[in-house]
């Protein structure tokens, strides 16, 4: 079994917020084999040194612009047969669920972030999974992240909400 730790706008700005995703590295995503970035991450080196050794995958979200030129816009990954896009979801009409649901198809998983709002649901045969923000949730939700867990050609993803009341607006 591979267990994915997922996170997305994170917008990391701040000391409270590198603290937050330290605290995240050491909890939640403690036991990962790997982290997934949905896109608008702000420091892209700062995420590196707090998940090392685990390896992280990013995408470039739309308030990315100082690292338009690292980070790709879309990249597929394959665990354990399982084949996931990972997405920001900026350049997919609303909702967003539905376009990305019809654009992967062909895909197991996709991972997307944008809307600040976790989400993880399947659609025909696609789970779509937005862990929501660690940072600065919105529509009422806590501040959360996400697990995904993949195994015998099988995923599943999970919300985690984090003990911390408000997030940054």
């Amino acid at each position: 079994m591979k267990t994915i730790g997922v996170l997305s706008d994170t917008h990391l700005k701040t000391g409270d917020d590198f603290t937050l995703i330290r605290s995240i590295a050491e909890g939640p995503f403690a036991d990962v084999d790997v982290v997934l970035h949905a896109g608008d991450i702000h420091d892209l080196a700062v995420m590196e040194a707090i998940f090392y050794p685990r390896p992280l995958h990013a995408v470039m979200g739309n308030l990315d612009s100082l690292l338009a030129m690292e980070l790709p816009s879309l990249e597929m990954l394959d665990v354990e047969n399982v084949h996931i896009a990972l997405v920001h979801g900026h350049n997919y009409a609303y909702p967003i669920e539905r376009s990305l649901a019809s654009e992967f198809r062909n895909k197991n998983a996709v991972v997307f972030g944008h809307t600040h709002v976790p989400y993880c649901r399947k659609h025909t045969d696609v789970l779509l999974f937005n862990p929501g923000s660690p940072t600065q949730p919105r529509r009422g939700n806590p501040p959360s992240v996400g697990i995904l867990r993949v195994e015998e050609s099988v995923i599943e993803g999970h919300i985690v909400n984090l003990n911390r009341p408000g997030g940054r607006n």
